[in-house]
């Protein structure tokens, strides 16, 4: 497909024919429609260069490059946003934003859903997963870190700094898999982290909001979500429906294991309230 042609050769793009990459990975429907002569004047670029950048990708001319493209789109539903700003009410708010989301979800699971089961395999397959992001995609990491051990996958999530990731690296072995977030802006440590677990033998999995970012060029699977919203500001709301979607996929490949650890885990839970049951109360002064 065009996404994995133009992030295979992202690195060594020229700055116009990387204006082009970005406008049709995070414009896609948009580029689908139009002419040579338009999308050179929206990248800011001749129309030989569009041509150029697409043999540049493996493709015989432009004309190939958008048919894909076209192929990509053709099934995904009409998307419209309705700027929350223009609510009325907290109700119509609300019903706005889900409607948004709703959309979303569906032109998501459209066209990448084989992406996404892809990742459950082989996240199914290994013996630990490494999780890792940068601020708030740190936070999404630990979730998904939580959520796997609770069903008896062995995960651990850390930061992508500089002293952390050469301790973790260290440890890494090549039948592992990394899980990188790269949501909204990121720093390029991500994608260095990626690049070299990608190096040890790892399988690679990022899960981030523009196609065109170096977590995402250097992974393996690449698990590209919209985070547009109606508010205008940025929304996780699908990214953590794809980590709850991941959860129950591998809890339904592995039942017993999942099971098996719920079911421990309730009764260590009966055991802890059965001591603090019998803890007397401590006194203060």
């Amino acid at each position: 497909m065009f996404q994995t042609r133009i992030r295979e050769k992202y690195d060594k793009l020229t700055p116009g024919y990387r204006r082009l990459a970005d406008f049709i990975i995070n414009h896609t429907i948009e580029a689908a429609f139009l002419t040579t002569n338009e999308l050179a004047r929206r990248t800011q670029v001749d129309q030989a260069t569009v041509v150029r950048f697409s043999q540049e990708i493996g493709y015989p001319g432009y004309r190939d490059l958008v048919r894909e493209i076209k192929q990509y789109v053709q099934n995904q539903l009409t998307h419209t946003y309705q700027r929350g700003e223009e609510a009325s009410s907290e109700e119509e708010l609300i019903r706005t934003l889900y409607q948004n989301m709703d959309q979303q979800l569906q032109q998501y699971f459209a066209t990448e859903t084989p992406t996404l089961a892809q990742a459950v395999k082989v996240l199914n397959q290994a013996s630990r997963v490494w999780l890792t992001g940068e601020s708030i995609s740190y936070n999404l990491a630990e979730v998904l870190s939580r959520e796997l051990r609770y069903i008896g996958i062995q995960a651990t999530a850390f930061e992508p700094t500089l002293t952390e990731s050469a301790m973790v690296l260290e440890n890494m072995q090549p039948d592992e898999v990394l899980f990188a977030f790269a949501i909204a802006d990121v720093s390029p440590d991500t994608g260095h982290v990626i690049k070299l677990a990608r190096q040890k033998g790892l399988k690679t999995i990022c899960l981030t909001s523009y196609g065109t970012t170096l977590p995402a060029r250097e992974a393996e699977i690449a698990l590209v979500t919209p985070i547009k919203t109606p508010s205008g500001l940025v929304s996780f709301a699908i990214p953590l429906a794809l980590i709850g979607l991941i959860w129950e996929a591998l809890c339904g490949l592995r039942p017993e294991q999942a099971m098996g650890v719920a079911i421990e885990t309730f009764e260590n839970l009966g055991v802890l309230r059965a001591l603090r049951a019998e803890t007397p109360p401590v006194k203060t002064q």
